[in-house]
């Protein structure tokens, strides 16, 4: 038993030295604006209009508020990924590192690792306002028809943050795109006879308290176990 109790204290030590050794997840929450419209075509999101739609990979935004890792970072600038929906499709998990980049934080990575569904169906893409829709099977967008005329486009997305040195911590995303004067129906004609609709965009951003556990802390974990059993297997065979 004796031999047993060092074995699992070995375990904590393993475990704390494995986190003691890294910095602390980045938590917090965030807002940003874009520094120019969003281009939405029917397979692509370019955040960084003007330009081609198939030009430059990013665009650029505003951090507008931020708490917690993120407090103080109003005003800075950052980087956002365009998505094609060929290399980023929805409802599967993905691998899109890069997607954001903080100017006053260069060691932060964000992935992009899941794009949700957008609700509702095509059928009630209508100009009546109230009606919820999405546009077509595998889009992420869910388009609300406003009271007051006009329309507004969100997307909801997940992914995980760290800066190569603590652990990663996962974070939820909703985007927010506002279309003052077409309805749902509008905005679909819009891109079906032009390519593309226009817009400016804003984006609430929270990074989940409860952080990712790395490999390493994993692996040490399942040694530590295995260690551990193996003592008090061979103590029972004595």
């Amino acid at each position: 038993m004796r031999r047993l109790r060092a074995g699992a204290v070995a375990v904590g030590v393993l475990l704390a030295m494995s986190y003691t050794a890294h910095a602390d997840p980045i938590i917090g929450s965030f807002g940003i604006a874009g520094t120019e419209d969003v281009r939405l075509g029917a397979a692509v999101i370019d955040w960084g209009h003007p330009g081609d739609v198939f030009g430059p990979p990013t665009g650029g935004f505003q951090f507008t508020a931020g708490t917690g890792a993120f407090a103080g970072l109003a005003g800075s600038f950052g980087t956002i990924l365009d998505l094609h929906s060929a290399l980023h499709p929805v409802g599967v998990p993905i691998n899109a590192v890069g997607f954001l980049t903080s100017a006053a934080h260069p060691e932060w990575e964000f992935t992009l690792t899941f794009l949700y569904p957008g609700v509702g169906t095509a059928a009630g893409c209508t100009n009546v306002p109230g009606d919820v829709c999405t546009p077509f099977s595998g889009s992420p967008f869910t388009i609300t028809n406003l009271v007051g005329g006009g329309a507004e486009l969100a997307m909801r997305l997940s992914g995980t943050v760290g800066d190569a040195v603590g652990p990663v911590a996962p974070f939820a995303g909703t985007a927010l795109m506002p279309f003052a004067t077409l309805s749902a129906s509008e905005l679909l004609a819009a891109v079906a006879t032009g390519g593309y609709v226009q817009s400016s965009r804003g984006w609430e951003f929270s990074t989940d308290a409860a952080p990712v556990p790395e490999p390493a802390s994993l692996v040490l974990f399942g040694t530590g176990l295995a260690g551990a059993a193996g003592r008090a297997w061979r103590k029972r065979r004595q």
